[in-house]
């Protein structure tokens, strides 16, 4: 009977996925056992980092919640979003508004990495989680008024497009997230340095 086993074991090795039959039972104890590295790895995720996110809420985050479908300039679509979440957060303490906009920044550059994998295509246009977090950039410290609101959109929208240095450099060689969204942060800072002298001149 123990041969008979150990000949059907050895057989299934050879006819089946499973090919490693040769683990002992202490090799099963303490984890040695080679067919843990046959588990699935879905291709949205590193399996360092593990994934925290379902790749449909990836999408619903890197697209702005669906912004980033427009037909037509889905860019300005989330930048529109991105004012949204400015005046959301406009009235925290300055301080704490700075540390929430760069923790959106490190999220925003790990959804855009994982949503590139999803939809397979470097930057895509579906992604617009960068222009939602270079708007907060654009917006920062800047009055929420109608005017100065509406020139931090236009101004910030003419930044990403032209990108100055080191804006472009920024998409094209920086890896993965970073590259989708840093680009949109340098135009973001150009925006609100301009913005803010504006303010400075013409008064709150």
């Amino acid at each position: 009977m123990g041969a008979f086993l150990s000949e059907s074991l050895t057989s299934l090795g050879k006819g089946d996925k499973l090919t490693p039959t040769t683990a002992t039972l202490s090799d099963i104890r303490t984890g040695q056992d080679s067919l843990q590295l046959c588990r699935p790895v879905t291709p949205y995720q590193s399996p360092e980092r593990g994934a925290f996110l379902t790749p449909f809420l990836i999408k619903v985050a890197a697209t702005g919640f669906g912004s980033g479908y427009a037909p037509i300039a889905p860019g300005t679509a989330g930048s529109l979003v991105g004012i949204v979440i400015y005046l959301a957060l406009t009235r925290l303490p300055w301080p704490l508004h700075l540390v929430t906009i760069l923790l959106l920044t490190l999220f925003a550059v790990y959804v855009s990495g994982e949503a590139e994998k999803i939809f397979n295509k470097k930057d895509s246009s579906y992604i617009v989680i960068d222009e939602i977090v270079g708007q907060q950039f654009a917006l920062f410290l800047v009055p929420p008024k109608v005017l100065y609101i509406a020139l931090g959109f236009f101004l910030f929208r003419l930044f990403d497009i032209v990108k100055p240095p080191p804006a472009g450099f920024c998409q094209a060689h920086l890896p993965g997230g970073w590259g989708v969204v840093m680009d949109d942060v340098a135009a973001g800072i150009y925006t609100n340095i301009l913005l803010l002298l504006i303010v400075y001149f013409v008064g709150k």
